[in-house]
């Protein structure tokens, strides 16, 4: 049986895709004369004006959501109120429970896992730029004399602006900002799931779950050491392979 609040957590995510869905849909079709648009290769013709990459998202999540669908009603005797997204996906998310309870830890997990992962995905359109994740909490300090509640995101190796404060903030920067805090912090686990991504590292919630579970991140009043998190994920070594 896994922890309950990363199973509320699998359930919250699947719910907060299908509320966004309609969002999503809406950067499938590109805007005319986009210069990105894909090319069938030795073609003439013009862009495609479709978003592929959001076609493929849709289709993708669409898929997971009606084979997860087809098991509930092979083995729970489900049945599902509604036939289309985003309706199916907010019936399979209030079954979470069926995925999250199965003997074998391997199931609960990557139903888990690939909740987290469908929203990361969504998330990172609804950014409007491909390619842009999630970098952590703004560190202006100074912001109307409390402190900046703006959100950052970026592209690999490159900054960018606030957009709450409007303050500018590097790459490096930012890294360093987390970084320094690493030594201090105590955290929830998808706390530090979501710290590690910032830093550019690409581990699972799956992982970061079970270090916590084998006492490989130390745990203080409830709360997990994020330093050493950070040294389990290697991302610092794999900064300093690239440097």
């Amino acid at each position: 049986m896994i922890p309950t609040d990363i199973a509320l957590e699998a359930r919250a995510n699947l719910e907060w895709v299908a509320g966004k869905w309609w969002d999503l849909r809406a950067h499938l079709r590109r805007p005319s004369g986009d210069p990105n648009a894909p090319k069938v290769k030795g073609s003439k013709e013009p862009p495609a004006v479709i978003n592929l990459h959001v076609s493929d998202l849709l289709h993708e999540i669409t898929t997971e959501a009606v084979l997860w669908g087809r098991i509930l009603i092979e083995e729970a005797d489900w049945r599902q109120e509604h036939g289309e997204m985003p309706g199916l996906l907010v019936d399979v998310a209030s079954q979470y429970g069926h995925f999250v309870c199965d003997e074998d830890e391997k199931v609960a997990y990557d139903f888990c896992d690939t909740a987290a992962e469908f929203r990361r995905k969504v998330e990172g359109v609804l950014n409007r730029e491909e390619g842009r994740k999630y970098r952590g909490p703004c560190p202006n300090e100074k912001y109307l004399g409390a402190g900046c509640p703006g959100e950052l995101y970026g592209r690999d190796g490159e900054g960018g602006t606030c957009p709450s404060c409007g303050e500018s903030w590097s790459w490096d920067g930012q890294r360093i900002f987390i970084l320094g805090c690493a030594h201090s912090v105590l955290m929830e686990q998808r706390e530090i799931v979501e710290a590690l991504w910032a830093m550019g590292s690409d581990v699972k919630p799956n992982t970061v779950y079970k270090w916590c579970q084998r006492g490989k991140i130390a745990k203080e009043d409830g709360l997990y050491r994020f330093a050493d998190a950070v040294e389990l994920s290697g991302v610092l070594n794999r900064e300093d392979a690239e440097a």
